[in-house]
Formats: structure tokens, sequence, C-alpha cells
């Protein structure tokens, strides 16, 4: 499979836009999107400012959710971020998978330790190490919406 970053690039761009209008209809104001590893929108509910971390999947087929343990060498923004939650955004099927990222971190760990998952290489030259674990086993540590 061949990795297309600027597809990919696009393709998150609009999941962080559908996850800032979901938020807006939940009555959050979106602060702005940050372009570096610490989150991607700041927003603020009842005087009260909360950041959030926005991936988006387009292969929900799978039925794996896939979180990114390290990209060349380095940790990735899991580890790193300064995000409140986090949002698995699934293109495809118009699904948002919504965590604490402290909740988030802890369920890696139990999984990791505990149950069956994989870590995988992909992403650019394969320089992406990967966690995938079975969403739907999972799911209910998560608020997962339907949109529309």
């Amino acid at each position: 499979m061949n990795y297309n970053f600027k597809k990919d690039l696009i393709e998150g761009q609009k999941g962080e836009e559908i996850v800032s209008q979901f938020l807006q209809e939940k009555g959050f104001e979106i602060i702005h999107f940050n372009d570096d590893n610490k989150y991607d929108i700041l927003t603020s509910y009842n005087n009260k400012e909360f950041k959030w971390e926005v991936k988006t999947d387009d292969k929900h087929q799978s039925g794996n959710l896939c979180i990114e343990l390290s990209s060349y060498g380095r940790k990735s923004n899991i580890f790193t971020t300064e995000a409140d939650y986090y949002v698995n955004y699934f293109l495809t099927i118009e699904q948002l998978w919504i965590i604490k990222v402290d909740k988030l971190k802890q369920l890696m760990k139990d999984i990791v330790n505990n149950d069956i998952h994989r870590i995988v290489n992909g992403g650019d030259n394969n320089q992406m190490e990967l966690l995938l674990f079975n969403r739907y086993k999972y799911q209910s540590h998560f608020k997962v919406i339907k949109l529309k």
C-alpha cells in the first residue's frame, strides 16, 4: 500500500473541521486550531477550556482502532499531547469515538499488557509504529456518536 501524506493531511483537516462543527453544535466555542503536537482544537465551554486531539481514520472495515505509538523513532503525540480528549473520527461511517486522553493511555497499557493486539509498522516509509486493537471490544470505554 502506498502512503499518501498529502491525502492524509487533507482528510485529517476535514476530520478536525467535522469535530469542531460537532463541538459547536454541543455548545463549545472554538478558540483556535493548533498546528503542533500539543493538541488540535482548543475550545471553551462554560468558561472552561478544553483541548482536543483529533485523528481521522478511513479504514473502519478492519474493526480496529489504530493509535500511533511512534514515528521515526520518536514517541508520538498520544504520549506528549496536552489534550484533554482524544477523538477518532471514522470518515466513511461518520462516527466519532471520544475518550479522555488519560483514560485512553490507561486503556492502551491494559490492552498491551493483558489482551490481544498487534503492533505494526505503517505510514510514511513504514516509519510509524501503530497499536491496533479491536475497537468493538472496548467500545464501552468511548462515547460513540453517529453523525447525521
